[in-house]
This record gives structure tokens, C-alpha cells and sequence, in this order.
């Protein structure tokens, strides 16, 4: 692939990579024991169970790359957008940290396909490729901000648990209700900002500047990062557009799905 890409892969963390894979592995399948504690978890169907499971998994990865993304691009603030091969220690930790779950998600979509679905698989193949050119490394000012995308999937991902929970409820109380809506209104409110607004600036950002800066690798880095921008922007459009269809439905999820 690197050599695909016209890329070195002399600095790539591969044991790093590895070794996050094999922390994400470890968080996925030790769900099943810790949850198996609590009641409404034992309520879950195997496919429910793997949903969930899923979803704890993508969670724990959100808030950790989400804190790492804020303090790469807000607090310690060293990247600019103009090189290409500018880097810091930590943006190559949340790099390394990205790169080793999206390559353990795309295992783990292969072998719940039934489960997660191609839109899980090919959201896992993309973004696995994009910070494995990260990883080579390049483009750290642009990947670090796109990691911020998962501040909104950490609001989506405690909206559907604690849904789950309130429909095998039997009388789930007002709190966990409570929880519930306001999981779903705050992840609205982060995606339309960092998504909608913030998302598409920098995503305008970033074409502008492999516009201007084509002759800088090769055609397939840019053929694939310019067709993934654009891809990933029309993908928030259209979730845009259901979270307002969603608006006027019930709150709460009668079945785990898929973002």
C-alpha cells in the first residue's frame, strides 16, 4: 500500500499500531464479562450484545482520540496546515491510537458483518487507509482535526446504550430517560458544529491546499484523500438529514442500527 501511495513507511509505529490493536481487542471482548454483571444486559440477544459491545468499543476509542485531538489542535496547537509533514509526539500517539483501532475494526466488521453491516466495514476500510497515510507519516494538522469528528460519536454512542437499556426496561426511570433525550440533543448540537460547520471549512481547507500543492506526492494520495473528503462531507449531509427526520420521531431507539 505504502508503495502504492509513493510513501515511506520507514517511521511508521507498526509495534505501536500493533500494540492499540491488541488494547481495542482486549476492550471488545472483555464487554462481554463486565456487562454480563448487569441485569438488562443479559436481556440482549447475541446480536444485541454484539451491537452493544460495538458501540462500548467506539466509545472508549472517541473519548480517548477526542481528549488527545483537543489538546494536539487546541492546547499544544505546534501543527500548521501548509506542511504536510509537520508533527508532534502526540499527534503521532492519537495517529498511532487511530490507526491500531480502525485496522482491529475492520476485523471485527469482517467477523460481525451480519451485525455491523458494509456501512460499518467500508467506514473501517477508509478510515483505517487515511491514518495509515498519517501514520507514514503526513497530513497531521488535517487528520488530528478530523479525529474531532468523534466528539459527536461519543454523544451518538451514549444515546443508543442508554436506549437499549430504557426498551428491555420494564419501568426505566426518569434519569435514565432523561439521559436518554439529552444524549440525543447534545449529539445533535455537536455534529451540526463540528461536523456540519467546523467539518466542512476544513474540509474546503484541505482541497484548497492539495489544489495548490498536487505535485507534492502522488496521484493516488490525492485521489484518494481529495474522493475521501468529499465523501466523508456528503456522508455528514446525509446524517444531517436524518437526524432532522429523526427530530420529529420517538426519542428513544426501538432496535440498535448503524452510523
Amino acid at each position: 500500500m505504502a508503495h502504492v501511495f509513493g510513501l515511506s513507511i520507514a517511521q511508521f509505529p507498526v509495534q505501536g499500531v500493533c500494540l492499540f490493536a491488541m488494547f481495542f481487542a482486549i476492550v471488545f471482548f472483555s464487554a462481554r464479562y463486565l456487562f454480563s454483571l448487569f441485569e438488562f444486559y443479559n436481556k440482549f440477544s447475541i446480536e444485541q450484545k454484539n451491537n452493544w459491545d460495538g458501540r462500548y468499543l467506539s466509545l472508549v476509542h472517541a473519548i480517548i482520540n477526542t481528549i488527545g485531538s483537543v489538546y494536539v489542535f487546541l492546547i499544544e496547537a505546534e501543527l500548521v496546515y501548509d506542511d504536510i509533514y509537520k508533527t508532534t509526539e502526540a499527534s503521532w500517539l492519537i495517529s498511532t491510537i487511530a490507526c491500531g483501532y480502525f485496522s482491529f475494526d475492520l476485523v471485527l466488521s469482517i467477523i460481525h458483518f451480519n451485525t455491523f453491516g458494509w456501512q460499518f466495514l467500508l467506514h473501517a476500510v477508509y478510515c483505517g487507509i487515511t491514518y495509515f497515510v498519517a501514520c507514514a507519516p503526513a497530513f497531521h494538522y488535517f487528520t488530528t482535526f478530523f479525529l474531532l469528528f468523534e466528539s459527536s460519536t461519543i454523544f451518538l454512542d451514549l444515546y443508543y446504550m442508554s436506549g437499549d437499556i430504557v426498551v428491555v426496561s420494564e419501568k426505566p426511570s426518569s434519569g435514565l430517560v432523561l439521559f436518554n433525550t439529552i444524549s440525543s440533543y447534545v449529539f445533535a448540537l455537536v455534529f451540526f458544529i463540528v461536523r456540519i460547520l467546523c467539518g466542512n471549512y476544513f474540509s474546503y481547507l484541505f482541497l484548497s491546499f492539495m489544489w495548490a500543492n498536487w505535485n507534492e506526492m502522488t496521484l493516488w494520495v490525492w485521489g484518494f484523500l481529495g474522493s475521501n473528503t468529499i465523501l466523508s462531507s456528503a456522508l455528514n449531509f446525509f446524517w444531517l438529514a436524518e437526524i432532522i427526520k429523526a427530530a420529529v420521531g420517538p426519542t428513544t431507539p426501538d432496535k440498535p442500527k448503524s452510523n
